[in-house]
């Protein structure tokens, strides 16, 4: 509703504009409340001001004075009113009074207000106040009913979608290779982390994931499945071309790991760590099985269900994220499969649909579930109004098959940063801010991917970092569904450069009222790698559990909404970066640097 008062205010006559946006604000108050307090019972008092005060803050703005002390009284009222939350009630007011400045500064650009009038304008730009009161609101409503703590998570990537660098243990299994001494000692540290764990009154049914690590003994029957698999597969990229790769042995190769992939001790090691949260990427064909001839291996939901089942006992939230669509959202490797000719036709988006709802039925009821991810990564080249569209249809499709607002949030991806304008300026004006409830905006804040980070020194990466703190401190609602401590290699940074790095970010995620989850598990690169992070003590325990609260929404970074555009947001996103030449990062890296 708020998104579209520009149109209004700008195109309207005055009556016409007033008694518009009077009625834009009456729905906007009787949405939040009306959903969430309705239950609870409201008296017919607080019912009564909510209703009036839009009528008489519009007025009050344009300088007729004879409403002026109504529109107090009316306040007032609703300051008192029992039966609202005390940070709801003062989000409320912050709406009404917002929208009336942004209303009032604009039908006095246009001439519509008596010159004659004591209009008093605040001289912040009201478009930029309007936001920071939507964002409030939404936050104060979602604070409310949602009572979860943030997410503190981690990413199973290379479980139940495969990719080269997170499952690079099964590469290295299919062409008969040989595990290096470092992911052995790896494997080795976190089976004594469980023991440990037992030691201290833990349990533990079964010995920590073996994702790949095989004793001296078996070597030699790994080179001979190797064999028999087809041999060397360093040249494959995706799930798809591993599945047809292994042809008839795919499901025994795939199934042995998916089976020994999470353990007891996993989780037990993760919440040592102090994380709380999974984010568990899994591919359609997880759900339903492999259509269009496609050679994935499925269905296999008892993984899935083990996993939540795990998270059960040990305490920990669970997002289950969408990573891979039928026909793909990407046509890139991380989708399940890369496609030189992929386009959005390509991605069937009634099948995805179909995915989620049966997703949402099976798991509507278990307590760890708090998220569910729509898409995990769309292509940049998806139509932004036809994705949202898809986004909508699918928030319809989840919460009729019974996942409810107040018991599980709907995750959805606008990816890459220089996207983020692009889509509020679709999804606000589309009143999707308010008709959808418990909805979450994921960005992926990496800095190694594309041109132009390659000529930031470490100052210039932190500086990037805080500014995407302040964006998402702006935002109604977010989460960073992925970052890691990559960057490239150039930074040469000392083990002090990397925890000041992974603090910078740790400080900056924590803003996002959903919270984060790091990129991923386990991988075969330090830096993507948790495990590895915390033994060479880039990231401890103590800094995640010192950054457990969500602070308070605030003011975006420059105006509304330009400060989310592709310059404001990040001078150096992956995007526009491509069409840049070397001169013009040079110079862009040197100003987020100064």
């Amino acid at each position: 509703e708020l998104g579209s008062l520009p149109y209004f205010a700008s195109n309207a006559r005055e009556g016409e504009a007033s008694q518009a946006i009077s009625t834009l604000i009456l729905a906007l108050v009787h949405s939040a409340v009306h959903h969430h307090y309705e239950c609870a019972g409201l008296t017919q008092e607080t019912r009564e001001v909510l209703a009036l005060l839009p009528w008489l803050s519009l007025p009050a703005k344009l300088g007729n004075k004879q409403t002026v002390e109504a529109r107090v009284r009316a306040f007032d009222k609703l300051m008192q009113a029992e039966d609202l939350d005390d940070d709801l009630k003062l989000r409320l007011s912050e709406v009404l009074e917002a929208s009336g400045d942004f209303f009032a500064s604009r039908c006095r650009t246009a001439g519509r207000v008596d010159p004659a009038a004591e209009v008093q304008l605040v001289e912040e730009d009201p478009m930029t106040l309007e936001w920071t009161a939507l964002s409030r609101l939404v936050a104060a409503s979602h604070q409310i009913h949602w009572q979860h703590p943030p997410w503190r998570g981690v990413n199973l990537g290379g479980w139940l979608l495969l990719e080269p660098g997170p499952s690079y243990d099964l590469w290295a299994h299919v062409s008969g290779l040989k595990s290096s001494s470092n992911d052995i000692s790896m494997r080795e540290e976190l089976d004594k982390t469980a023991d440990a764990t037992l030691h201290e009154g833990g349990e533990v049914e079964e010995e920590a994931g073996d994702t790949g690590w095989e004793d001296e003994g078996e070597e030699e029957e790994k080179e001979g499945d190797a064999e028999e698999c087809g041999g060397d597969c360093s040249h494959i990229h995706d799930e798809f071309g591993l599945c047809q790769h292994l042809a008839d042995r795919r499901r025994e190769v795939l199934e042995g790991h998916r089976l020994d992939w999470l353990k007891d001790a996993d989780l037990l090691w993760l919440k040592k760590s102090g994380f709380n949260a999974l984010r568990i990427p899994f591919g359609y064909w997880v759900v339903t099985g492999p259509t269009r001839g496609d050679p994935y291996v499925g269905p296999a939901l008892d993984h899935l269900d083990r996993a939540v089942a795990l998270a059960e006992k040990h305490g920990f939230q669970v997002v289950l994220d969408l990573h891979g669509h039928p026909g793909s959202e990407s046509g890139a490797a991380p989708s399940g499969q890369a496609q030189d000719d992929w386009d959005e036709n390509s991605w069937r988006r009634r099948e995805s649909l179909e995915v989620l709802r049966i997703v949402a039925s099976r798991y509507r009821n278990r307590a760890a579930v708090t998220g569910i991810q729509v898409v995990n990564e769309p292509s940049m080249r998806c139509d932004m109004s036809s994705l949202c569209e898809f986004y909508e249809q699918a928030i319809r499709t989840i919460r009729n098959a019974g996942m409810t607002e107040d018991r599980v949030a709907i995750l959805l991806s606008v990816y890459w940063y220089d996207r983020l304008a692009e889509f509020l300026n679709v999804w606000l004006p589309r009143g999707n801010m308010m008709q959808f409830d418990n909805v979450a905006f994921d960005l992926h804040l990496y800095q190694c991917f594309g041109g132009g980070w390659e000529y930031l020194d470490h100052r210039g990466h932190i500086r990037t970092v805080e500014r995407h703190g302040r964006v998402l401190q702006s935002l109604p609602s977010a989460v960073v569904g992925e970052w890691s401590l990559a960057r490239p290699a150039h930074v040469l940074a000392t083990d002090e450069m990397e925890r000041e790095f992974a603090t910078a970010q740790l400080d900056a995620y924590s803003r996002a009222t959903y919270g984060w989850f790091f990129w991923t598990y386990h991988d075969q690169v330090d830096h993507w790698d948790v495990r590895t992070c915390f033994k060479k003590k880039w990231l401890s325990t103590d800094a995640i559990r010192l950054r457990s609260n969500v602070p308070v929404r605030c003011k975006p970074p420059e105006i509304f909404p330009d400060c989310y555009d592709e310059e404001g947001f990040s001078l150096l996103p992956r995007a526009s970066a491509q069409n840049l030449d070397e001169d013009d990062l040079r110079l862009q890296a040197a100003t987020l640097a100064a």
